[in-house]
């Protein structure tokens, strides 16, 4: 009997195909982990943004009750936020004053998937809605 140092063709041919048939499942597993994982990092930066956005028309209208903030554009500003020129907003304010001291605010905040500027459906999106008082120093 031959003494035998090493793998032959066939055995080694059938070691990378036993190889590539265990790998198959475990990417049809990774790929929608990773789908599902974007999806909720834009999902969360909206939110963020939303969250953000609010404060800062709250604060507008804390300073000067009767200022007129930006009422749409984007976060292309963010430089922590990968693609954050894809984030929008529009925001609506009364300019009437409900009972006299109160400002009605709605927020909207969504990623722009496909990018042509408008919001359409499926895309993640946020909409909140706020009250701004009216205080005395502000007359």
């Amino acid at each position: 009997m031959r003494n035998r140092k090493g793998f032959t063709l066939v055995e080694a041919a059938i070691s990378i195909a036993l190889i590539a048939i265990a790998i198959v499942p475990l990417v049809n597993i990774m790929y929608p982990v990773s789908v599902n994982r974007t999806k909720l990092k834009i999902i969360d930066n909206v939110a963020y943004l939303a969250e953000m956005k609010t404060e800062e028309t709250i604060n507008i209208f804390k300073e000067n009750y009767n200022a007129s903030p930006q009422t749409s554009g984007d976060f292309s500003s963010e430089s922590d936020i990968p693609d954050a020129g894809k984030y929008k907003f529009t925001l609506d304010y009364s300019n009437e004053e409900i009972s006299g001291y109160l400002r009605d605010i709605t927020l909207t905040v969504y990623y722009d998937e496909n990018g042509n500027g408008s919001f359409d459906s499926g895309e993640k999106e946020i909409t909140l809605h706020t009250k701004v008082a009216k205080h005395d120093d502000n007359d």
